[in-house]
């Protein structure tokens, strides 16, 4: 998945002052404005009600846990909708007191003294647990399933720890935990995963659904067999393929007719992070110092001339090989246009406009841009920025350092950026404030983990002709616990919240046979899937997941949950 952001340590929000940012969540809800098609044509999960608190009202509870490296509970809009053991009988809660590494919010099977909850350094878990459940309540993110209840599941990075992780999970629901969804947006290597299918089966059979992503080396796990191959018969399973803003297949994300079953949004998803991390996010900031969107979403603070902010836009440097233009209506971030970038050689630098920002209180410490590459061929786009000195020296890219995200083809990417951090910092001209980037867009290749042809990459970048499109270009100081990844990681949640809307609504319940009900989930979300002739051939639905075709319109496809020889004849089972 993406690179982590580092520590921004300015201007750091409370709970009172986090925007809704719910507008860039396409992933739950896709106006078709950052693939620049329409409403009708986007990809999302399908929930006509996501983020409405009255149809909430109508879901059953459903305990999600979510396996990962933990989920920081401070953050505001995940501490309401964390399960808690203080919630419990008393004699559930005994019985979970005296499982070594048990805590209050779930387990951890690190060192003694970790917590699920506590002493994260990484925020991968709980990126993925907002996805899953953040609360809808009027600001920051809102998870796909209201009615979760997140039960923190810390793994150690070893197949020992995974499999007790999964044993915690058998003794809680024996405990009296009901615990019906699990998400997996991790992977061991091949030789372990005969020990975790059985594993996963056990608990399946306690009455848990497990959803798995299948990785992020863009290869066919049917050809090359891949971490949750050994899953793709397990009853109990389903597994994840990623597709990004433009309803595509990922560029990054493993496939498989036989190995994957259902498509889910995963590049460039906004979702909950640690509140000792966070990002600045201008496309959230009202009070940016300047925002600019390139159309009437734009905007700048008192001290700063109106007039200036409006015509805030940029030209090429030297004898840089590009052409420049403000489009409407097309593919862009925020508002109504982009800046689009046309760059024949794949490169170019482009100088922004000067705007005096010295008559704001305070200067803004903080920047961040989003960017999306068009090009004839999978592209991945990147960009620099440096500031100009009051000396007319730019600061140097080494010292301004970005947070980036973006996997490339049809996904928005970004960063952010802490201007504080630069020595260079209390020389920036404020008086008459200009910046320059440097644009690229090169040639795709991902493979396990490793993104090829990037700086800092184990290979050099190769140059592709196309379009950088260039939006949300903005200086504050307020800081979120919010930020963007990548990665089949973000789409497995999506799959899962759905999974847990969908066990709320009460249509996998198999009276008193857990096993049944967990198997019936996983062949609901299966059945719901909307089949898509672009995912013929990546996936066994053929399609992407979708919360209303079960939830509202009943449009559900056979799921298939076991094939047997019975001599003349073939046994199916199924739904």
């Amino acid at each position: 998945d993406a690179t982590e952001p580092a520590p921004a340590a300015n201007g750091d929000a409370s709970a009172a002052s986090i925007p809704d940012l719910t507008e860039f969540q396409w992933y739950a809800d896709n106006d078709g404005r950052m693939a620049g098609v329409s409403a009708e044509e986007a990809a999302d999960v399908d929930y006509g009600d996501w983020n409405n608190p009255e149809a909430a009202t109508s879901l059953d509870e459903v305990v999600v846990a979510v396996l990962d490296n933990g989920v920081d509970a401070s953050n505001p809009d995940l501490a309401p909708v964390m399960w808690s053991w203080n919630d419990c009988s008393d004699a559930t809660k005994a019985q979970l007191q005296d499982i070594p590494g048990a805590d209050e919010h779930g387990f951890s099977a690190g060192a003694p003294g970790t917590t699920s909850t506590t002493g994260i350094a990484n925020y991968h878990g709980t990126h993925v647990a907002g996805i899953i459940g953040a609360e809808w309540n009027g600001m920051g993110t809102s998870g796909i399933a209201p009615n979760a209840s997140i039960l923190s599941v810390r793994h150690d990075d070893t197949l020992s720890g995974i499999l007790r992780c999964l044993d915690y999970l058998a003794a809680a629901r024996y405990a009296g935990v009901p615990v019906e969804v699990v998400n997996n947006s991790w992977t061991m290597g091949q030789p372990q995963w005969r020990s975790i299918d059985l594993a996963i089966t056990a608990i399946g059979k306690r009455g848990i659904t497990s959803v798995f992503g299948v990785g992020n080396s863009a290869r066919n796990n049917d050809e090359a067999p891949a971490t949750p191959t050994l899953l793709a018969d397990n009853p109990y399973v389903v597994a994840v393929s990623s597709l990004d803003v433009t309803g595509e297949m990922s560029p990054f994300s493993q496939y498989g007719e036989t190995t994957a079953d259902v498509m889910a949004p995963g590049g460039g998803i906004l979702s909950t992070y640690g509140t000792a991390m966070q990002q600045y996010l201008a496309e959230g900031d009202a009070e940016a110092v300047l925002y600019q969107s390139f159309d009437g979403s734009s905007h700048a603070a008192a001290g700063v001339d109106e007039a200036e902010a409006k015509a805030f836009t940029f030209h090429p440097r030297g004898s840089s090989d590009c052409s420049i233009e403000e489009v409407g209506d097309q593919r862009r971030f925020d508002g109504d246009a982009a800046l689009e970038v046309t760059m024949p050689t794949g490169v170019a630098i482009l100088e922004s406009s000067v705007i005096d920002l010295s008559g704001v209180e305070q200067p803004p410490t903080h920047m961040s841009i989003r960017y999306m590459p068009k090009a004839d061929e999978a592209a991945v786009a990147g960009a620099l920025v440096q500031v100009k000195m009051k000396n007319g020296d730019w600061i140097p890219a080494a010292s301004l350092i970005p947070q980036a995200f973006g996997l490339g083809g049809g996904s928005w990417g970004g960063f952010s950026l802490d201007l504080s951090k630069a020595p260079e910092f209390d020389s920036i001209d404020w008086e008459h404030f200009q910046i320059q980037i440097l644009c690229m867009l090169s040639k795709f290749s991902y493979v396990d983990g490793l993104q090829y042809g990037q700086p800092g990459g184990p290979e050099a970048p190769t140059l592709v002709p196309g379009t950088l499109v260039i939006d949300s270009i903005g200086l504050g100081s307020d800081t979120v616990p919010y930020t963007y990844l990548d990665g089949t990681s973000m789409a497995t949640p999506a799959a899962a919240g759905a999974a847990a809307v969908l066990a709320g609504a009460g249509l996998a319940e198999v009276e008193d046979d857990p096993a049944k009900s967990a198997e019936k989930l996983a062949a609901l979300l299966r059945a719901a899937a909307e089949p898509n002739a672009a995912y013929e051939g990546l996936c066994s639905t053929g399609g992407s997941v979708s919360v209303d075709n079960a939830l509202v319109e009943d449009d559900l496809g056979p799921a298939i949950t076991a094939v047997a020889d019975a001599g003349d004849e073939l046994k199916v089972q199924g739904y």
